[in-house]
């Protein structure tokens, strides 16, 4: 028995009613009744209103108000307490209704007595608090489905969409009300197989414990936008339902994708670098042995001009190894200053051999000199040349111009980021189709293409090497009348002689050299040029033997002027290990690092390693010696 009484609230307007009902309470031992009784239903709103009331027993027809509108009123005024309404014989289908619209339980006067009204509301009050919990797990259930961060549904087993959380609305692009009861969730997977898999699976038996299922498909939203999805289906226990969550993994399959392609680059790189140091050190030999014929050509005129022409195709040959590795690689830029004219000419002649478009190139002859990686900006004026070619299809003219400028932050040009001072730009103009504003912000951004077949690297590439030259590089085009790049590269101070394939300029010196490579090619074509410009030699095919060369010489007491050493030999001890070894010996030792890896970070920065020079392959035996004279005589280099 429970010790605190039941607090009943009557609202009655017959006094007679009223009192009947207060002895029926009294008569009931079981139970203790606190009651309260007002007449009219205003003062009863006001008092539910305060509180404390556990049920309210409710003649329908009263002063103030009658039939079904008091019931509603009063069940409005806290819907949390129990109403019984009291009717007479007469007005029972009104009390019917009262019960359809949430009353507990309804009694006819005349027809109760103690025991039943005792019971009608313990009951009231026992199926509220059932009603009351049952709402609060539904509701916490409501918050759970809403809150679990992926989309979620309840569905039968024919697929039919029973309840839809406010992620699969985003995810699908439909309001609830257009989905729950009215469409199948299969209806977004536009894969049938995969489809109709999903529909054979949700409608096997699932007695006993429900074990997740788990699929990975593409689902289409309202919009016709294609996602794909990681889908987790279980069955409800003891119904037909199940649970499905679909997350959507459209920018992780993108980033797989994408980090799928990098490793290809990264595999590409790789090959890309073991392929130009091979051919490279066969360049070298090429290039060495094409520098010594000149030179043994004397005056005969006609074997020099094809010297000279076989030159250019292997200094053309070069520049193909370098276009992957300048990218995949990211090397530092090895500079040199340069008088850039030449160089743009030759580059957009290569870059547009066989094509039905033109160049009409505008290069003044009084252009400041640069200080750059001649074969990383041949690489940037190919990418821009051969993207203006492709906008042209049908053929047209690329206008490339270059120019002195002077660009003052708080004057001039101020949306170039630059630091003051002195460049030369570059423009590369095309009459092709333009680009839309839309892209324009992100045509440098790496993969970023708008053509079916680009790898949207060019621009990424070309942007990446003029940044490394501390320079910029800017785009403007219009939508169907064309594009213009604009390149500006720092300038420096000084004069470039002109280039000549008349007589090159070789640097005499004198003194026994230590070569080490791998290559027996290069080996012999060194010699030869070694001899040629003064110096003897000792040759020898990894850094071990290099090593104990120089060891013993420096216990003779006859050291080499220099050494040349080959970055990379395979299955052998290469240049950057080899140097440690020799700075122990003799820390004053004056060594050149040469390599294919032209675009390895030693071949940069070799000071930092140790090295007092650097000769890149291919070289020439001009190159060679001038470098050798550099680093015998103490002279400072780049």
């Amino acid at each position: 028995m429970n010790d605190q009484p039941i607090r009943v609230l009557l609202v009655e307007d017959n006094p007679g009613d009223a009192r009947l009902i207060r002895e029926m309470l009294v008569d009931v031992k079981s139970t203790s009744f606190q009651w309260e009784w007002v007449d009219r239903l205003g003062k009863g709103l006001d008092r539910l209103q305060r509180g404390g009331i556990d049920v309210v027993l409710l003649d329908l027809t009263m002063p103030d108000s009658s039939g079904l509108e008091t019931f509603t009123r009063m069940h409005a005024q806290n819907t949390l307490v129990p109403i019984i309404p009291l009717t007479g014989i007469d007005d029972e289908m009104v009390a019917v209704n009262a019960l359809r619209a949430g009353a507990q339980d309804y009694l006819v006067k005349g027809e109760v007595d103690s025991k039943l009204l005792a019971g009608a509301i313990r009951y009231a009050i026992e199926r509220k608090k059932v009603e009351e919990a049952l709402r609060q797990s539904e509701k916490r259930y409501r918050t759970l489905f809403e809150a679990t961060g992926t989309a979620t549904l309840v569905v039968e087993e024919n697929a039919r969409i029973v309840l839809a959380n406010a992620e699969f609305e985003k995810l699908s692009g439909c309001r609830k009300r257009d989905l729950e009861g009215k469409q199948r969730w299969t209806d977004f997977v536009p894969d049938e197989k995969v489809r109709v898999l999903l529909q054979l699976e949700q409608s096997d038996e699932h007695d006993g414990e429900p074990t997740p299922k788990t699929y990975d498909f593409k689902f289409v939203d309202a919009l016709g936008t294609i996602k794909h999805v990681f889908a987790t289906t279980t069955a409800i226990p003891g119904t037909k339902n199940w649970v499905v969550s679909l997350l959507d993994v459209t920018k992780r399959k993108k980033m797989e994708d994408e980090l799928l392609r990098v490793r290809k680059l990264e595999s590409i790189g790789i090959m890309a670098g073991g392929l130009a140091h091979d051919f490279n050190n066969i360049l070298t030999a090429i290039l060495g042995n094409i520098s010594l014929a000149r030179m043994y050509a004397g005056a005969q005129e006609k074997v020099r001009a094809k010297l000279n022409e076989a030159e250019k195709g292997a200094a053309r040959a070069q520049e193909l190894t370098r276009q992957l590795l300048t990218f995949a690689k990211g090397g530092a830029p090895i500079k040199q200053k340069t008088s850039i004219g030449e160089l743009l000419r030759d580059t957009v002649n290569f870059s547009l051999a066989g094509s039905n478009v033109r160049a009409e190139c505008s290069i003044p002859e009084d252009l400041w000199p640069v200080e750059v990686d001649e074969g990383q900006i041949s690489q940037v004026i190919n990418n821009l040349v051969i993207n203006a070619d492709q906008a042209m299809p049908q053929g047209g003219q690329i206008e490339l111009s270059a120019e002195n400028v002077t660009v003052d932050g708080a004057k001039s040009f101020p949306e170039l980021h630059l630091a003051d001072g002195r460049y030369v730009k570059i423009s590369v103009c095309d009459q092709g189709v333009g680009i839309s504003e839309q892209h324009l912000p992100r045509i440098f951004d790496p993969y970023f293409t708008t053509k079916p077949k680009g790898s949207g690297l060019g621009l990424a590439i070309a942007h990446s090497i003029v940044e490394k030259h501390g320079g910029r590089i800017l785009a403007e085009s219009v939508l169907g009348k064309g594009t213009t790049f604009h390149l500006y590269l720092v300038a420096c101070t000084g004069v470039i002689r002109a280039r000549t394939c008349v007589a090159e300029s070789l640097e005499q010196g004198s003194g026994r050299i230590l070569v080490m490579d791998d290559e027996p090619s290069i080996l012999d074509v060194c010699r030869e040029m070694l001899e040629v410009i003064g110096y003897s030699g000792d040759f020898v095919s990894e850094g071990r033997l290099a090593v104990e060369y120089y060891e013993k010489a420096m216990d003779a007491g006859q050291p080499y002027a220099a050494v040349i050493m080959d970055l990379t030999v395979p299955g052998g001890m290469g240049g950057k290990e080899a140097i440690e070894k020799i700075l122990a010996i003799d820390p004053c030792a004056k060594a050149i690092v040469s390599s294919g890896y032209a675009n390895d970070p030693i071949m940069a920065e070799f000071r930092k390693y140790g090295f007092k020079g650097v000769v890149p392959k291919p070289y020439k035996i001009s190159e060679l010696s001038k470098t050798l004279y550099s680093v015998v005589t103490a002279r400072s280099m780049g």
